[in-house]
């Protein structure tokens, strides 16, 4: 009910709009009478306060200040006044505090008793609520029995359509897929709009927002509503737009929209729990194929044959931790990864993630590149992701590849080699997969060059640099922003100190894979 619903009723007839410049579209939900002050414990939003005046006669100015105050913070609807032969006029001081916190005031006779008004007020409000509340029970029995049974979002939608004569648009983030009723308009785009919540109601959990539409079509203007809502297992926002000739949404409308979106709540909630079933059932065929050796070709085929991945001889897998990434960072890298190959499944747990793929020939195996190119934003984010290519298998070695990705993740953590690297394009590095502690390998390394890096940094870094450059001294002089001359009085110094003879190829040789093992250290400790 609006303030002028409440006006037209007959009982208010002979009353009098106290405050004839105010608005007088206010909602109104409630009425109640006014006994005690502490109205912030026991009124609400769009509730008409009644009273007699008697309450406030005896407060001063500054109290029945901070009274309008509490009023308009709560989002009181107005006051009415019901005056009798000891007070027969409202003070003007008081009329000027209703103008000042633009809250309605409506002056009614002794001829008015509260429960006159009270019933006059309170039966249109039950009346339209008892009409809400039927539409909603009338639409609820018209799509639970769609709800119920495997139906399309098309049917859903279209019968909702059937029920509003709405043109209606639904987004479903889970697919991100759009769904349309016949009659809503294609080309259309966003005019102006606002937001707004039926904050008062019961009945209302979404964000609802109104805009402007035009279309492209045929030139109309279309008032429209936007619902925002979630499925309850996820953070995804689904949407669904409805054109309709109000400006606003009638409480009856927003019942069966509330109604119709629980009930796309609830498919979406039976969709998710189903996806967690399957995700959990193939997750466990992966660990399987993936951790137990014992299996006898004829199981492995089987649970090869389940998850769609027997198409061919060739198996290849890729790797990451997840501890650093959230959930929708690790679905979308995930999903990236899945992409790159047709035929694959994954296998999540705490801490990483693996992914397997079955690949038709051995020149269509992953590489570092490619996945470098399609997760570099997410290696620029974070700067430990690190995806390890495992080699190529065949079903009989296939259980080796979880422990040679989860080494070689390990291994990378501690001794940097890049952010995508692949297992078979390490070489001679491969053997340190197998040393559990990598602070181990410094026993590899010659003591001097260790001492060099903690002791002076410039040259061994001018040593990696030469190293990098095929020893060129030119090319390492234009990367260090040295003169050539200060390169090879720097190297020459470093042959001194750590006695290397640069002729010699195992003497070079090893202080070259040195060097490249103290550079890769992440923490730069020896």
């Amino acid at each position: 009910m609006k303030l002028y619903d409440l006006l037209e009723l007959p009982i208010f007839k002979e009353s009098k709009l106290l405050t004839p410049n105010l608005k007088k579209n206010t909602e109104i939900n409630s009425v109640m009478v006014l006994e005690a002050l502490d109205i912030e414990k026991w009124s609400r939003k769009n509730q008409m306060i009644l009273t007699s005046f008697y309450a406030l006669q005896k407060l001063s100015y500054d109290e029945v200040n901070t009274f309008f105050k509490k009023m308009v913070k709560i989002g009181i609807s107005g006051i009415i006044v019901k005056v009798d032969r000891l007070i027969k006029l409202v003070p003007r001081w008081f009329i000027n505090l209703c103008y000042k916190y633009r809250i309605p005031l409506i002056k009614v006779g002794t001829e008015l008793n509260y429960e006159k008004i009270l019933l006059a007020i309170y039966q249109p409000i039950l009346n339209n609520q008892s009409l809400v509340l039927e539409n909603y029970y009338k639409t609820r029995q018209r799509l639970i029995p769609l709800a119920d049974s495997f139906v399309s979002y098309e049917v859903l939608l279209r019968e909702f359509n059937n029920i509003t004569h709405y043109p209606c648009l639904l987004y479903l983030a889970s697919n991100s897929t759009y769904y349309r009723s016949k009659d809503m308009p294609k080309n259309v785009v966003i005019d102006e709009g606002r937001p707004y919540t039926e904050e008062d109601s019961e009945f209302v959990k979404n964000k609802y927002y109104l805009f402007r539409l035009e279309s492209f079509d045929n030139y109309r203007t279309y008032n429209a509503t936007k619902i925002e809502f979630t499925n309850n297992n996820t953070t995804e926002n689904n949407s669904l737009l409805v054109i309709h000739d109000s400006q606003k949404l009638s409480e009856s409308d927003t019942m069966i929209f509330e109604n119709f979106i629980d009930i796309i709540q609830n498919k979406l909630q039976t969709e998710y729990a189903l996806k967690q079933k399957e995700y959990a059932h193939f997750n466990n065929i992966a660990d399987t194929i993936l951790q137990y050796p014992v299996l006898d070709d004829r199981e492995l085929e089987t649970l090869l044959d389940e998850v769609n991945l027997n198409h061919y001889k060739y198996y290849q897998a890729c790797a990451f931790f997840t501890s650093d990434l959230s959930k929708i960072e690790l679905y979308n890298i995930r999903t990236i990864l899945q992409n790159c190959e047709r035929y694959s499944i994954y296998s999540e747990h705490r801490d990483y993630i693996i992914i397997l793929f079955n690949i038709e020939a051995l020149s269509n195996q992953l590489n570092s590149e490619i996945i470098e190119k399609k997760l570099s934003k997410y290696f620029n984010l974070h700067a430990n992701l690190s995806v390890v290519i495992s080699s190529v298998k065949t079903r009989r070695n296939m259980q080796t590849i979880l422990d040679e990705c989860l080494k070689a993740l390990s291994f990378n953590s501690k001794i940097f080699i890049g952010h995508a690297f692949s297992i078979e394009h390490l070489g001679i590095f491969r053997y340190f997969l197998s040393v559990k502690n990598p602070n181990a390998l410094n026993k590899f390394i010659p003591q001097n060059l260790i001492d060099l890096k903690k002791k002076n940094n410039d040259l061994f870094r001018t040593l990696k640099v030469f190293f990098d450059s095929n020893k060129n001294y030119k090319k390492a002089s234009e990367i260090l922003f040295v003169h050539e001359k200060t390169v090879r009085y720097r190297i020459k110094k470093i042959q001194n100190l750590l006695h290397i003879d640069f002729e010699n190829q195992i003497d070079l040789i090893n202080y070259q894979i040195s060097t490249y093992l103290l550079s890769m250290e992440k923490n730069n400790e020896t």
